[in-house]
């Protein structure tokens, strides 16, 4: 289950459920696409911005399992949004204007 709080016109916080079998890669692009209403199939692929096997390892991968690491987070942009996951389940997303 993924849960959106605080939304903004400009920010986003999608929490991921790593008990999910969805992997944390996929929760960002979902996350993206909420905040720049869109189709997550109109994004580029997150691979351009960002080795999705190394971003599932760090934060939790396919099937329910939990993150390599149990604190610290990891920011970079993404369509010209910063995204930030963190080891709890966070995912922030803010535009770059913000």
């Amino acid at each position: 289950m993924h849960e959106t709080k605080g939304r903004t016109k400009e920010r986003l916080i999608h929490w991921h459920d790593f008990e999910t079998p969805e992997p944390v890669s996929e929760a960002v692009i979902e996350a993206v696409s909420e905040l720049k209403a869109c189709d997550k199939n109109d994004l580029p692929p997150l691979s351009d911005r960002i080795n999705r096997s190394a971003l599932n390892s760090l934060f939790g991968g396919e099937g329910p399992q939990q993150p390599e690491i149990n604190r610290g987070e990891l920011t970079f942009t993404y369509d010209g949004v910063r995204v930030t996951v963190d080891a709890i389940g966070m995912i922030r997303v803010v535009g770059t204007d913000a």
